[in-house]
């Protein structure tokens, strides 16, 4: 979808990449997924970068403290009508509430969460800012998936904070869950691999490219890790796994034709 005018309740929605240098991740994103950037003053010195594609917002970029220990990284927002409401059934259902319900005035509203598992998920409740203006389009985010070592935990906690139900797809080495809102697909979720044993829980976001390979040879000339190459999904597409030259890991896939 090139026009994205609302989400659903449920609906994935938006994206910020938290990072140390937002220069280098200017640079790298810019030229790996054509994206061009618009810097947003928050006042007290603060720059929130939203990146565009052909003009539309895609996803956010901030600054994380370099004096801090965490991480780079990619963090996913659910829409919701209500962040406090939400928050507060995280907290019945035994997540943590690690950024109360704040509002940014005219934009929206959003909170942070970790899952029962331990996965961070942010929710946003829209004002003017509906959040990505462009889905599933090459270049757009187009799918988002937990990687958690308790599935049965993970499940119980979503389906009672998004009203998400589920469907579960037979692959050749686990079953695949899938969440759905309404009819429709919205994220899905995966055992932690053996391989990736100790691995924390994780939301990767997945972005639509027009080809993997060559995506894959694009992220290693400018200075990104290849954490899985490029595989076939049967029915479903092809795709891989990198971390950016900061460490922040994101995946890309090219969708068969529905």
């Amino acid at each position: 979808m090139k026009d994205v005018k609302e989400y659903v309740p449920g609906q994935f929605c938006w994206a910020e990449l938290g990072t140390k240098d937002t220069s280098v991740a200017k640079k790298f994103y810019s030229s790996l997924f054509g994206w061009t950037s618009k810097e947003n003053d928050m006042g007290g010195g603060t720059i929130y970068t939203i990146f565009q594609l052909e003009g539309k917002d895609i996803v956010g970029l901030y600054s994380l403290d370099a004096q801090l220990p965490t991480p780079p990284g990619w963090l996913q927002y659910v829409n919701v009508k209500n962040a406090d409401k939400t928050a507060n059934r995280v907290k019945e259902l035994g997540g943590s509430v690690l950024l109360p319900p704040m509002e940014i005035p005219d934009v929206g509203k959003f909170a942070l969460f970790k899952d029962t598992t331990n996965a961070v998920i942010g929710v946003w409740q829209s004002g003017k800012h509906i959040g990505a203006q462009m889905f599933g389009e090459p270049g757009a985010m187009v799918w988002n998936e937990l990687v958690t070592p308790d599935v049965q935990k993970a499940e119980e906690f979503y389906t009672r904070v998004f009203d998400w139900t589920t469907e579960k797809v037979k692959m050749e080495r686990f079953t695949d869950m899938r969440f759905k809102v309404g009819d429709k697909g919205g994220a899905g979720m995966l055992p932690t691999p053996p391989e990736a044993k100790g691995l924390p829980p994780i939301w990767t976001i997945y972005f639509a490219v027009e080809d993997c390979d060559k995506t894959a040879d694009k992220v290693k000339s400018l200075g990104g890790k290849i954490m899985r190459p490029p595989e076939d999904i049967p029915k479903i597409g092809r795709f891989a796994i990198f971390e950016d030259p900061q460490d922040a890991m994101f995946a890309v896939i090219k969708p068969l034709p529905m």
